[in-house]
């Protein structure tokens, strides 16, 4: 089609988005709705077009969130979640691995960043659905970690020690691989005769569907003229 034929119309205002007239009153220049518009020094264009950065995921379920946070290595990661419970993470430009797997379906993600991490609450948009979680590019944990509910069993033994006589006391503590020192359990006590081993056993090392790391630590508390002592005997790694 030729333009030749065409007269210039003189465009005297260069307007933006009006939103307080009618659509038929808006003055030339300007536009009731600016959806897909793109402006650019002297003029004004429609908007490319929405394209797919990633291909769609098994039994294409509905996104529930979105992220983008900074890793420890200043990496920009992508992450989504979707409906069925899956984290996932960007690890190449436009590839969609799986990160984690098992959080409660349906739930939104609204998350911060903050010391490399991500940490992610899960909710239905009004209250918490699912724990709260935190994720460092490699490892998806609880944020927080409660300690164990009761202590371990306490057993004197016939072989030759050096726990003094007295009584004793033991608890456990969870220790996440964050190094944070959950509350210890219940103590157990015991009366040592002195000069004899002491076994350890029912140790609480949490469930085994557990989504966090932990570490089992066995402190021992000996009672001198009103002091209480605390030896951590050993770590039990979980």
């Amino acid at each position: 089609m030729s333009i030749e034929s065409f007269s210039p119309l003189p465009l005297n205002v260069f307007g933006t988005w009006v939103t307080l007239l009618d659509p038929s009153d808006v003055p030339a220049g300007m536009s009731p709705s600016l959806g897909d518009v793109e402006f650019f020094p002297g003029g004004v264009r429609t908007r490319a077009g929405l394209v797919s950065q990633f291909s769609a995921l098994t039994s294409t379920p509905q996104i529930n969130g979105v992220k983008t946070y900074a890793t420890t290595n200043l990496i920009q990661r992508f992450l989504a979640l979707d409906a069925l419970g899956d984290l996932y993470k960007e690890t190449t430009p436009g590839v969609l691995s799986l990160a984690a797997s098992g959080l409660i379906p349906n739930a939104l993600m609204a998350s911060a960043t903050q010391f490399g991490r991500e940490y992610i609450a899960l909710s239905d948009g009004l209250m918490g659905q699912d724990l709260p979680r935190q994720y460092d590019d490699t490892n998806f944990d609880r944020a927080r970690q409660i300690g164990p509910a009761e202590g371990p069993a306490l057993a004197v033994t016939v072989a030759s020690g050096t726990v003094s006589p007295g009584v004793h006391q033991c608890s456990v503590i969870f220790v996440t691989r964050q190094g944070y020192w959950t509350v210890p359990s219940p103590p157990v006590s015991w009366t040592a005769a002195g000069g004899k081993q002491v076994n350890v056993t029912n140790i609480p090392t949490g469930p085994s569907t557990r989504r966090c790391h932990l570490s089992t630590t066995i402190c021992l508390f000996i009672s001198r003229r009103g002091i209480s002592t605390r030896i951590c005997a050993f770590f039990a790694p979980y």
